[in-house]
């Protein structure tokens, strides 16, 4: 599970033993029942009683049976994101057990009454660690209804405790109103949540199937959906569609299957998809108002399902809010989303095995907060060196920056997140960089730039050396972020702190600085004297670089690439070419280059000759390479 550390310091077990058998119950002097825990943006109908469950009822249970995505309906709270994403996670019980931990010891235990304190503990992911959180059950009720988060259940109530946790995590109710789908996911999970907007592309068949596919595959390997229909017009906010769906409103996604329609089932003249048909099943939070459309909980298309597959998908046709809709009507129907996949994680099984880096860093003005590529001051940011080892690796990266809801107490209680818009810029280097960019190089890929708590991307890169720059949009904003990074091969990435090699402490008798820096890039060679595997070397005086082997060819290309500190302008470098042998390696010729410091880039073509005393020997072939000398170390 990881790091676990206990919010403002309250020890669960701790309190717990400490009312035990007491008269009295716990309870929390930093989260009272009082308007500053509520801090409310809108008035609420009427007057706000905490009360206890025992108080709302007989028999109160944290969960009766199990938990389910009905024991979750929004309240008098625009947090449907949250609830939202309450539903999907009740459908895993491997993950909320994590959010609810010893969820049996929490219980109420009619036979032992002596047992209960009025404490409950919850558990949320943030920044690299899970924050366990202290409440005592004292709820807000109005007319003895509870005021937000509720189970249709009347004596079930683990869904508004856990909202009471997150509401105090986050500094207050009020707090939660409003807010993103995946920064939920991430909290409940730890994983990598995705936004997808469905309007760019998924309309297309390929994509759309592909997607199809992967939504498919999610659900089975236990990642956390959920959905919402955007709108720009805020007049339109919370009105229904036609469809029966809302606008503006969060959905939470409780299954992806595949049913089979059968050949008979009259089906084959409304459907495209042959023998199977992909349904998806979907939450509204607020417990009623669902899909009207194509097997809505009384369409005609049900009676044309067998029992048995109606019986997998335990179909129920009750005004619950949960429904199930076509895939094809649900990609036309929604505009968002999210998906949070666990990575890398001994709960689950997964078919691929991914290695995790991961950073907790901060920019700060002004020596790190440089804004994005658009920006000179841009390679101020924080920099993360990686090497990809193969021809072409897939890798995942997550930026997240610090939500600051509850994080001080000198931020309003209903303070909303003016979340920096932020992202990150990859370039590639040079094979054997070790200190900090001071020129932009080859971009790789550029993140989408977010106004959001996280970003995510995935895809691939080919075989070299690369620099990850997590950045703010603008310059000069401050935030701390935590960095996460999943490689399908075993890597070893560091940040970047130094500009330049250092001196040792014994620097005044055996050591110096640098003089100046040269980039070189050898492209190639031509013209040598027969098909072979060949390599090249660049030495200087205090290291070298060696290439990879190009195969049976007489014009190798290698784009090797190195930057070098050079302590005594006055000593060349050599470029060395090598055939590869099984036994001993055979020298085919070198270059030797003399590079001033003058800062111009220079395209050199060169013939190879011998080594040492052997300069003016000729060697069949000639270097094709770039060298460009600053005089300031920092410049490269």
């Amino acid at each position: 599970m990881g790091r676990i550390e206990k919010f403002k310091d309250q020890s669960y077990g701790s309190l717990r033993r400490k009312y035990l058998g007491s008269k009295d119950l716990f309870e929390d002097p930093l989260f009272p029942p009082n308007d500053y825990s509520l801090s409310l943006s809108k008035p609420l109908h009427g007057s706000v009683v905490w009360k206890r469950p025992l108080e709302l009822c007989s028999a109160p249970k944290l969960f009766v049976d199990k938990a389910s995505s009905k024991d979750v309906t929004q309240g008098s709270l625009g947090n449907c994101w949250f609830v939202a994403a309450c539903a999907s996670l009740a459908t895993v019980k491997p993950l909320w057990s994590q959010v609810v931990p010893d969820y049996k010891l929490q219980e109420w235990d009619p036979v032992r009454p002596e047992q209960y304190a009025g404490i409950f503990h919850f558990r949320f992911w943030r920044f690299g660690k899970w924050i366990d959180v202290v409440v005592d059950d004292r709820l807000p009720t109005i007319g003895g209804q509870l005021v937000f988060c509720h189970s249709e259940t009347a004596n079930e109530f683990w869904s508004a405790l856990l909202e009471k946790a997150y509401a105090k995590l986050c500094g207050s109710y009020g707090a939660m109103d409003g807010g993103n789908l995946c920064d939920a996911l991430v909290d409940f999970t730890s994983g990598l949540a995705e936004m997808i907007l469905l309007k760019e592309g998924y309309r297309d068949e390929p994509k759309k199937n592909q997607l199809r596919k992967s939504m498919l595959r999610e659900y089975d390997e236990h990642a956390l959906m959920c959905c919402a229909i955007s709108v720009s017009d805020s007049a339109l906010f919370e009105t229904r569609t036609a469809t029966g769906l809302v606008l503006g409103h969060a959905y939470g996604i409780t299954a992806v299957k595949e049913i089979n329609v059968g050949g008979s089932s009259g089906l084959m003249s409304l459907f495209r998809s042959g023998e199977k048909i992909t349904l998806v099943r979907l939450r509204n939070p607020w417990g009623s108002k669902e899909w009207n459309g194509a097997f809505s909980d009384r369409s005609a298309e049900w009676t044309k399902i067998s029992k048995s597959e109606k019986d997998k998908l335990g179909l129920t046709v009750d005004d619950d809010g949960e429904f199930w809709m076509p895939y094809d009507d649900f990609i036309s129907e929604f505009s968002d989303l999210s998906i949070c996949r666990l990575i890398n994680t001994s709960v689950f099984n997964f078919r691929k095995t991914w290695y995790e880096n991961y950073f907790e860093g901060q920019w700060t003005e002004p020596l790190t907060a440089g804004g994005c590529p658009n920006n000179d001051t841009f390679l101020k940011n924080p920099q993360f060196c990686f090497d990809v080892p193969s021809s072409e690796m897939e890798l995942v990266v997550q930026l997240l920056q610090t939500d600051l809801r509850g994080k001080y107490e000198t931020v309003s209680r209903n303070h909303k997140t003016e979340y920096k818009s932020i992202g990150f810029h990859v370039m590639q280097v040079e094979q054997n960089r070790k200190y900090r960019l001071h020129k932009n190089k080859k971009k790789a890929f550029t993140s989408d730039y977010v106004r959001s708590r996280s970003v995510f991307y995935r895809g691939s890169l080919s075989k070299g050396r690369y620099v990850l720059v997590p950045t703010t949009f603008e310059p000069s904003v401050e935030t701390e972020f935590f960095l996460r990074v999943y490689t399908g091969n075993k890597i070893h990435m560091m940040e970047l702190t130094k500009d330049f090699p250092q001196p040792g402490w014994c620097c005044s008798l055996c050591c110096a600085s640098p003089t100046c820096v040269s980039v070189v890039t050898v492209d190639g060679a031509t013209g040598l004297s027969k098909l072979t595997n060949t390599y090249c070397i660049i030495k200087t005086e205090k290291e070298s670089l060696k290439s990879q082997v190009i195969a049976n060819t007489s014009d190798p290309t290698w784009n090797l690439s190195g930057v070098f500190f050079r302590y005594d302008i006055c000593k060349p470098f050599t470029v060395e070419v090598w055939e590869d042998r099984i036994f001993r390696d055979k020298f085919l010729g070198c270059a030797v280059i003399s590079g001033s410091a003058d800062n111009q880039t220079l395209s050199i073509k060169s013939p190879l000759v011998g080594r040492g005393n052997n300069e003016q020997e000729r060697h069949p072939g000639e270097l094709r390479l770039t060298v460009t000398t600053y005089d300031d170390v920092d410049a490269a």
